[in-house]
């Protein structure tokens, strides 16, 4: 999701979170930074963190995404997995 300084991305992101968390899904916010992960948290997020912590935590058997279907966010991109 793109758009300039005020045009209601986040407003538009917590929506479709709480849509998601409503119908039962996990959602999970992640971030290219730490600091953008915590201004997810800030947003609302239960559970946000940065990719790369992620992706290592997938590899090592850390994390697990196989329940539900997950929306992962950073300032640029929102992608839906699984």
């Amino acid at each position: 999701m793109e758009g300039r300084a005020g045009t209601g991305k986040s407003y538009t992101l917590a929506a479709v979170r709480e849509a998601h968390e409503a119908a039962g899904y996990r959602v999970v916010g992640l971030a290219p930074t730490n600091a953008v992960a915590q201004d997810l948290k800030a947003d609302g997020f239960a559970e946000a963190g940065t990719v790369h912590a992620a992706l290592f935590g997938i590899k090592n058997g850390r994390t697990s995404w196989a329940v539900a279907p997950c929306w992962l966010w950073t300032r640029r991109r929102c992608w839906t997995a699984g």
